[in-house]
């Protein structure tokens, strides 16, 4: 069963796209009109495509589009999300949902990669070293406790020496 336009919409496309023209938002002729604002965007689209000038009136309006575009453009040459988003005038948010929704390049890979810490051969390493030797199965936190040092830091010594972890599921 397809569908037709009603009286009211078919009266209202000259008008809404006028409105549109003179820089109206779509909210705006929603409200005037008491039309859907789907009903609103498919006039509008099918008028976009009829007379290319009221596509420019958007661009205009908006300015996204340029901007992302430039955003792509930084993001590809290397430029990172805060410094994009200061040459644009924009938040560094909106640049990474451009990214995530639109552009989806990947900037982990241009970041820089993390250094490695070589502790081999220092005091703390060694002692760290030595009193898992003593206990095995002791915990990463006793061991801690018994050197002195975080956690994290017997951790990152242990793992270092080549030290396989239990996966905890």
């Amino acid at each position: 069963m397809a569908r037709t336009k009603s009286e009211k919409v078919i009266k209202a496309t000259p008008k809404i796209i006028e409105m549109r023209a003179n820089n109206a938002s779509l909210q705006e002729i929603v409200k005037k009109f008491d039309i859907s604002i789907s009903t609103v965007s498919l006039i509008l689209r099918n008028a976009e495509q009829e007379n290319p000038a009221l596509a420019e009136v958007k661009d205009k309006r908006t300015g996204n589009r340029h901007k992302k575009a430039l955003a792509e453009m930084l993001l590809k040459q290397g430029f990172d999300t805060v410094q994009t988003a200061e040459k644009l005038g924009v938040s560094k948010s909106i640049i990474s949902i451009w990214n995530k929704n639109f552009f989806k390049i990947d900037l982990k890979a241009k970041r820089a990669k993390p250094k490695i810490r070589y502790f081999n051969g220092t005091p703390l390493h060694n002692r760290i070293i030595e009193v898992y030797n003593e206990n095995t199965s002791a915990s990463l936190r006793k061991i801690a406790k018994v050197v002195g040092v975080s956690y994290q830091t017997v951790h990152n010594h242990l793992k270092q020496a080549g030290v396989q972890f239990k996966q905890v599921n």
